[in-house]
């Protein structure tokens, strides 16, 4: 069941939704991430922090077609927070380019990664 739906668009594309799924705060990702629309993930990561109860995040990138260094350093803020609260942030179905991101930084072994929404 999904409850609380938050909507944001921006002109260039991206768009981003922070939504309940069960024990989830789910942020969905649309689009592209550069540092144009960085001020608005970091938003919608914090309402999703904010609203998690339990403290569990996911980050939907099923649609997100491109992301820069402004906007991995959005998540990595994010996943430190998160775990200072004893939480957990999971990546959701990151597109291939995003992946070999994750990959060649060595952040694949930082964040993790599922294809699913855990349950």
């Amino acid at each position: 069941m999904l409850t609380g739906a938050q909507v944001d668009r921006r002109p260039a594309g991206a768009r981003f939704e922070v939504l309940k799924q069960g024990d989830w705060t789910v942020v969905t990702v649309v689009g592209e991430v550069d540092l144009t629309v960085t001020d608005v993930l970091n938003a919608h990561l914090a309402a999703a922090i904010e609203r998690a109860d339990p403290m569990q995040v996911a980050v939907d990138l099923t649609d997100m077609v491109f992301c820069d260094s402004s906007g991995l350093n959005s998540l990595i803020r994010a996943l430190k927070l998160i775990r200072a609260e004893g939480g957990r942030l999971v990546l959701l179905r990151p597109r291939k380019r995003f992946a070999q991101v994750l990959e060649t930084t060595g952040l694949k072994r930082v964040f993790e990664v599922a294809s699913a929404l855990p349950s």
